[in-house]
């Protein structure tokens, strides 16, 4: 994901963010390490501007409180979501502290995606600059728990978690990190939504999902997401008729109350070159079931049932048989 994940920037005075930066944003950009050059991190140019949306704190009416309870972040395959949830995770932690979940369909899935990234961060921190390691870390990350000091020098908890409702009720989280949740199990997605709500009574806790799409019927919690945000017009062309973000308009923004979706078909990583889509294209379980390319490489919703081999094909194998001199003989026998 790292490849070309930095791009060029003037440095700041330590302590001085951009004039348009929040303060989640500017802890990204002076402190998160990408494992895979070592260096601090520079988001995005659409990173930045939706990270800086969805986490300013609200100046009016609701003073200090966060803008949005539920935030979606969807795009294509290799679009850096799982890196980007680690690194919400990491500031959040050293900002605003607290209880912070990560959660995926099974304990598995959870330690090896954006959790473990956030561990591999810190080892890759602690051998790099071990000085700001003492100051972050208040013990070693294990594969289950992580504790960070917050710029005030409280405690903050980041743990990984699958997704079992039973297992994590009467919970106090500040914050709720969910991978994938196209792939949930629908009882227990739904039961374990409804336990990890933003908590009420606490300004700086909310909610923040990476997926991409999923399929009908099927990714049902999901699909209901998808729906109040985007409000997808089904009778045409699923064309969205969400609200949408001003200041966000050339991005794929929508909002409905609490609810903020980002929700791209557009590859926009500079990895994701057509070479690099042309192989995905070509990929054999994709070339044998368009719907999955749609869905991964464009991030469209779709039935997962199309036929393994489609008809065209099909055909055209027949066509191809029959000029060979091949002979069906089962030709006439169904009628």
């Amino acid at each position: 994901m790292g490849r070309r994940f930095m791009s060029s920037r003037k440095k700041l005075p330590p302590g001085v963010p951009r004039q348009s930066d929040c303060v989640l944003v500017y802890t990204i950009e002076h402190e998160y390490i990408l494992q895979e050059t070592g260096k601090i991190v520079v988001l995005m140019p659409h990173q930045r501007r939706i990270l800086n949306h969805v986490f300013t704190v609200q100046k009016t009416p609701n003073a200090g409180m966060m803008p949005y309870r539920t935030a979606i972040y969807s795009a294509t395959k290799k679009s850096a979501k799982t890196e980007t949830s680690a690194m919400v995770a990491y500031a959040w932690a050293r900002q605003n502290g607290g209880e912070i979940l990560f959660i995926a369909n099974d304990k598995q899935q959870v330690q090896e995606r954006a959790f473990g990234r956030l561990v591999n961060m810190l080892l890759r921190m602690k051998a790099k600059y071990p000085d700001r390691y003492e100051k972050v870390v208040i013990s070693d990350p294990t594969a289950e728990l992580i504790k960070l000091r917050t710029m005030k020098g409280e405690e903050s908890r980041i743990r990984a978690i699958p997704c079992d409702p039973y297992g994590e009720a009467g919970g106090h989280q500040s914050l709720t990190l969910w991978d994938e949740l196209w792939g949930y199990r629908q009882d227990r997605a739904t039961l374990l939504w409804s336990e990890l709500q933003p908590v009420p009574t606490v300004k700086k806790s909310m909610r923040f999902v990476t997926t991409y799409a999923g399929w009908f019927g099927v990714s049902e919690l999901l699909w209901s997401l998808y729906e109040y945000g985007v409000q997808p017009n089904m009778e045409s062309d699923m064309e969205p008729r969400g609200e949408r973000v001003p200041g966000l308009e050339d991005l794929p923004c929508f909002r409905n109350g609490s609810m903020f979706v980002y929700w791209d078909h557009e590859c926009r990583c500079p990895w994701q070159t057509e070479k690099f889509l042309q192989e995905a294209r070509n990929d054999p379980a994709t070339r044998m079931r368009k719907s999955e390319y749609l869905r991964l490489w464009e991030n469209r919703w779709t039935t997962g049932e199309e036929a393994f081999i489609d008809m065209d094909q099909i055909e055209k194998l027949m066509g191809m048989g029959e000029r060979a001199g091949l002979i069906n003989h089962m030709r006439g026998m169904f009628r």
